[in-house]
């Protein structure tokens, strides 16, 4: 019995003292949500976009998270809670307000080794993108007369393959290669060449 509560004890003491794990699930299933709208979407081949009701009650909560905790980095609520809410912001597009704002507290987490950096350089881009700007990493792409993926221009396109490792990200015609292999099975998996993924960017 001893031995019990001693490894609960021990178990306990490794937790991050300022997890938030209730927070932590809400993002991650209003990420489940997200994602599932955007898939449904893409096997039936129509814009990616949210429905307007869903934009404005992300946006108020993403706010309400934001300024409560700033950045909700990986120690309040872990990779994946981290990773959602960008995403969710990301899809924010006619809120670029919250965008910026969610951008400028991120950098200092992506420097403290707290939130990732290349979910950073997709925000970047994102972000510029919404307001007019050109891109960055070239993450943001679009199609071509013939259905193929390209990047949407670039800032530094003769930088963009030095910029997108400094973030940890693969070169751009490797990223490229792999959005046009995007396919999509009868369960709904995405997969990129062989690769299987659930992500979306």
């Amino acid at each position: 019995m001893k031995t019990i509560l001693y490894l609960a004890f021990i178990q306990l003491a490794l937790l991050p003292s300022g997890r938030n794990l209730k927070l932590q699930s809400e993002l991650v299933q209003m990420r489940a949500a997200d994602q599932k709208i955007l898939l449904d979407q893409m096997k039936a081949n129509q814009p990616q976009a949210l429905p307007d009701t869903m934009k404005r009650e992300y946006s108020t909560r993403l706010w309400q998270i934001f300024r409560t905790y700033g950045y909700p980095d990986y120690d309040l609520v872990d990779t994946a809670g981290a990773d959602a809410f960008y995403l969710l912001v990301q899809h924010q597009k006619n809120d670029t307000v919250l965008q910026k704002a969610v951008l400028g507290a991120m950098r200092e987490k992506v420097k403290q080794g707290k939130a990732s950096p290349q979910n950073m350089a997709y925000l970047t881009d994102r972000m510029l993108y919404d307001t007019g700007h050109l891109q960055i990493y070239g993450t943001q792409y679009t199609q071509d007369s013939i259905g193929t993926y390209i990047p949407l221009p670039l800032a530094y396109p003769d930088r963009v393959d030095s910029l997108r490792h400094t973030v940890g990200l693969s070169p751009i015609a490797e990223y490229i290669q792999m959005i046009n292999s995007l396919t999509i099975d009868s369960a709904g998996n995405i997969y990129y060449g062989k690769k299987k993924t659930t992500d979306q960017k």
